[in-house]
């Protein structure tokens, strides 16, 4: 480093290829620039930039509906199985230990030095808690792209979704913009796609089997019984399993375009589809200004169907 006459000591958490230093080759494996950061509790990271080209996975021909929550991390169906991962709550978990370490620094004199002591354990705990979060969605993230060729998320209003005090708190610590954040750049990494339901599509108050679509269901109710077709359903299971199939019925209407349609939307991206009975399961590519159209993977049309809704009112379940 420049105006140090010794030398640093540091823990290198991953390996530098040492190709990677001598390359000549501007366009793969140059390292371009090299920046250190310092965090709140005083730690000093090198952070290397090297340009260099990742390969597209291999396909897995799966794809995947994904309803994240806050009881449960995420909910995945594949169209076989449906795999719960739990919300391992970090914050919760670590706040009675902050409210002491805060305590104790609400009591010190400002600008003393035990109030310098005290300010670094709350600004490691702080650090540990971020660092243990990030870890979980690298990997979970990691795991969704290998196994999965497309992924169907929803488009939620994160923001909005803030402001509610009630549940502020845990929609932050469960951090689900950096979650869809890391999914789109992975998926642009490696070759996957990323289909964002509509934000209005209600996946929970939809029939994954029949279509029906619950109006009186709330937040509290965690389980309900179709009215049409008797299927008991776990609500967070059931927005999966209608997510996957908005991504089933996008993928097989891109297969059935016509060549110059098929050429642009073939690229790798974001794509944003409208949810089934809507009206239409519509696809704009974040990658080209191209809009598709294609049909409603269910569509209420029959009379005797509606008839049935207005009659019959839906059984709720509470554990």
């Amino acid at each position: 480093m420049p105006k140090l006459k010794t030398k640093i000591p540091i823990k290198m958490h991953r390996d530098i290829d040492k190709s990677l230093i001598w390359a000549t080759n501007r366009e793969q494996g140059q390292i371009r620039s090299i920046s250190i950061t310092k965090t709140p509790d005083d730690r000093y990271y090198l952070n290397v930039l090297v340009r260099r080209e990742i390969k597209p996975l291999k396909p897995t021909n799966k794809t995947a509906g994904i309803d994240v929550g806050i009881k449960e991390f995420a909910i995945i169906h594949d169209g076989e199985s449906t795999y719960h991962i739990e919300n391992p709550k970090y914050l919760q978990k670590a706040e009675k230990k902050l409210i002491k370490l805060q305590r104790q620094l609400s009591r010190k004199q400002k600008g003393s030095k035990n109030w310098e002591k005290a300010r670094q354990k709350v600004a490691k705990q702080h650090q540990k808690i971020v660092n243990q979060r990030k870890d979980f969605l690298h990997k979970v993230s990691s795991v969704i792209i290998k196994q999965y060729d497309a992924i169907v998320v929803e488009s939620l209003n994160i923001k909005g979704m803030i402001q509610n005090q009630k549940l502020s708190k845990q929609i932050a610590d469960v951090s689900w913009y950096e979650f869809l954040r890391q999914l789109e750049y992975k998926a642009k990494w490696y070759g996957r796609q990323i289909i964002k339901a509509d934000r209005f599509y209600p996946s929970s108050k939809t029939c994954n089997v029949c279509g029906y679509k619950n109006d009186q269901l709330t937040l509290s109710v965690r389980k309900w019984q179709c009215p049409i077709c008797r299927t008991i359903h776990d609500r967070d299971e059931n927005a999966s399993k209608n997510l996957y199939q908005i991504g089933v019925a996008h993928l097989t209407n891109l297969r059935f375009e016509p060549a110059e349609r098929q050429r642009t939307s073939g690229r790798v991206g974001t794509t944003r589809a409208k949810a089934c009975g809507a009206g239409s399961v519509g696809g704009q590519l974040a990658s080209s200004q191209l809009t598709t159209r294609h049909p409603a993977v269910k569509q209420e049309t029959s009379q005797k169907l509606e008839s049935l809704q207005s009659e019959q009112a839906p059984q709720f379940i509470e554990e």
